[in-house]
């Protein structure tokens, strides 16, 4: 492995701070994260993807996205499925090698293990993270194949190495006889290999930290009145020939990452889409700029000479649906000449362009777990999470109510970055006694935004505390040292959020809109958690009382079905109850 590309895999390590496992677990990792972050644009976590061990089959990384969300779990694809009323899957295979060269035998046992991962009777044997990927890939076919508006799923492979890839005319052409018999299976709408080099990797890991830069001529503009907030605002049109600039990255992928902010995801072939792309395939692009209510792009930045605009760090806040449809029309022939309508707002005034994005969506209906991360109530969770900077000196945790808001900063480990879904999860385990919820049915979760999460009056210091236990319980399941727990306990992280509220502070929780009975409450719990001693004596202590209860019930931790029950948790809530009475009682 050349020197540049081991440093890069030691700043990842790092920056998400992953303990080295050697050489090619971390490349795997490396790679992992680099691809995913290609194709998902949100944070996540690299262990949720690596497949990597005994019995993988020949995979590495398996990720499988769901109407554009990263899932884990058949009951994640059924909530994306009920809240949706439609289903778009991708499903993106990774197979690393620190080798630099390309060696046609590894990848053919990729390819074939790609193969069997789709075949109900697998001739390869698979290790527990592969099977279960593999079993919400069958229920996506088997329970949803009629939602699949758009077409069947996306099936992409990339295959890495420390190497130099030349375009070798025998492995192309063993590319090539791979990619048409997994299109046989006749299970994809299209099937993409790609062989990727020290050279194109490190140019991956170097996208996922960098802001967002494109330049554009936009000719046919006039500049907006100066309004308080905005440095500059402009209107115009855009011909698709520079629009897509925008949208389109190097590898013509779309962009996902700039539509963060946009509170509508891509509603597929809807009706209004389907008028669209209807206009545009008509060949009447003339009235397409009268027809359309056009795009509105947020920058942070912006640099102009002439017609020159060089756009940074940028947003499409109103205009996703139309965006993905021209995106899927981008090689119609007569396109580029497509005038857009297109509006670009320079500010980084966050509560000016929470207004913005609001009144730009006011069309149509939004859910309310949709306008989440513009609520008043996330400002003031922000503010909470810094003002333990002091208390937590060094470990401090950084709340992300913004898509990459961290992304740029080096000096922030990334398992330190709390994402609104993270949040929402750590949350509603630890405090709204729901752990079997947040692993099967996160979706049903975002519902009660407003409500019982993310309520205006709860008190923002629960939310940290919980956030902040499971960041020291994630650490216990990393660090190689005698401080730790049992990884197989990690299947059960979300029980043991649960359980330390418990065992620390009692089942007898104030009302979360009394700020100051929670406060205090609170305080019972980073008492503990301010203590290594402290914490992992109580998550042990949280292990040996669930492993008594699958002991008790006749269940298995494996049994993922069996202990996300309503019936295993109420068990386990009273357990832990009485052991917390008989503690205070000596």
């Amino acid at each position: 492995m050349d020197r540049i590309t081991k440093s890069l895999i030691e700043a990842f390590l790092k920056e998400h701070e992953i303990e080295s496992e050697g050489e090619a677990i971390d490349f795997e990792k490396f790679c992992n994260y680099c691809v995913i972050s290609r194709e998902y644009p949100e944070t996540f976590k690299v262990e949720d993807v690596s497949v990597g061990s005994s019995n993988d089959t020949g995979l590495d990384g398996i990720a499988i996205i769901v109407n554009g969300k990263l899932v884990d779990s058949i009951e994640e694809v059924d909530d994306l499925a009920d809240i949706n009323k439609r289903m778009e899957a991708t499903f993106v295979f990774i197979q690393s090698k620190t080798s630099n060269t390309f060696d046609s035998g590894d990848m053919l046992k990729f390819f074939e293990g790609v193969s069997d991962f789709f075949v109900e009777e697998p001739v390869l044997e698979r290790n527990e993270m592969v099977a279960y990927k593999a079993k919400i890939a069958a229920h996506i076919y088997d329970s949803k194949s009629s939602m699949m508006s758009r077409g069947r799923p996306l099936c992409k492979l990339y295959y890495i190495t420390t190497g130099k890839w030349t375009d070798d005319k025998n492995l192309v052409r063993r590319m090539n006889a791979k990619k048409n018999e997994i299109e046989e299976k006749n299970l994809f709408e299209k099937v993409e290999i790609q062989s990727l080099g020290a050279d194109e990797i490190r140019k991956l890991y170097q996208s996922t930290k960098l802001a967002l830069s494109t330049d554009i001529i936009f000719a046919s503009r006039v500049v907006l009145p100066e309004i308080s907030g905005i440095s500059e605002s402009y209107i115009g049109t855009l011909p698709f020939s520079e629009f897509r600039k925008l949208i389109v990255d190097e590898f013509d992928n779309i962009r996902l990452s700039i539509f963060y902010d946009n509170i509508r995801a891509f509603q597929g072939s809807n009706d209004v889409n389907h008028d669209i792309e209807s206009t545009l395939k008509s060949g009447e692009l003339d009235r397409f700029s009268v027809l359309n209510n056009g795009i509105t792009i947020i920058a942070k930045s912006l640099d102009t000479v002439g017609n020159r605009f060089n756009i940074r760090d940028y947003q499409i806040v109103n205009g996703c649906q139309t965006s993905h449809v021209l995106f899927n029309c981008r090689n119609l022939s007569s396109i580029n000449n497509l005038q857009i309508p297109v509006k670009i707002i320079v500010t980084d005034k966050d509560d000016l362009i929470n207004s913005i994005i609001k009144a730009t969506n006011h069309q149509t209906p939004v859910k309310k777990e949709e306008l989440a991360a513009l609520s008043e109530f996330q400002k003031k969770l922000e503010q909470c999470y810094n003002s333990f900077e002091s208390f937590h000196a060094g470990e401090q945790l950084y709340y992300e109510r913004r898509s990459k808001q961290y992304h740029d900063r080096a000096d922030i480990p990334k398992n330190r970055v709390i994402t609104i879904p993270d949040q929402i999860k750590t949350f509603a385990a630890m405090f709204l006694d729901q752990p079997h919820r947040v692993s099967r049915s996160y979706g049903n979760l975002s519902r009660e935004i407003g409500s019982k999460i993310f309520g205006a009056n709860h008190s923002p210091t629960s939310y940290y505390i919980s956030a902040f236990a499971y960041y020291r319980l994630e650490n216990l399941f990393n660090q190689r040292n005698r401080n730790k727990l049992d990884p197989k306990y990690k299947k059960c992280k979300y029980y043991l959020l649960m359980a330390m509220r418990y065992l620390t502070a009692g089942a007898d929780m104030p009302s979360l809109d009394n700020q100051k009975k929670m406060e205090q409450y609170c305080n019972k719990i980073i008492s503990v958690l301010n203590s290594q001693q402290k914490y992992l004596q109580v998550f042990e202590k949280g292990t040996e009382i669930i492993e008594e209860q699958f002991l008790k019930l006749n269940i298995n931790i494996d049994n993922r079905d069996a202990i996300t029950t309503v019936n295993f948790v109420e068990q386990l809530k009273k357990t832990l109850e009485n052991e917390f009475k008989k503690i205070n009682s000596k």
